[in-house]
């Protein structure tokens, strides 16, 4: 793990993976929030409405920039085929894990 993690483009690809998935939490914090914006508009007085939304949209678009300035960074250090590469063993591990897991399915199936 040592040696993996001396490489400088491993740890770039790790880094924007990291800032990728900060993204996504970050999307799903704001989801919430908008939820909840829309839900509570009309028991929120009207002076609070306008903050709220400011507050969801800046939850929106900073984690966004981030991530897009990190791709630019990750595309300029690491060649795109090697992320490619990654991305599909991720992604292979992730659908191999999911087709593992028969507890669920069998609950699936029940269900259906």
């Amino acid at each position: 793990m040592r040696q993996l993690l001396s490489r400088r483009d491993v740890r770039l690809l790790l880094a924007g993976q990291s800032l990728s998935m900060f993204g996504d939490w970050a999307m799903f914090i704001a989801l919430g929030i908008w939820a909840k914006v829309l839900t509570g508009s009309n028991a929120a007085a009207n002076e609070v409405q306008g903050r709220v939304a400011a507050a969801a949209n800046m939850v929106f678009s900073v984690p966004q920039t981030i991530s897009i300035a990190a791709g630019a960074v990750l595309i300029t250090l690491v060649d795109y085929r090697v992320e490619i590469a990654v991305m599909i063993v991720v992604m292979l591990a992730a659908a191999a894990y999911m087709l593992t897991r028969r507890d669920e399915r069998k609950a699936e199936s029940a269900l259906a």
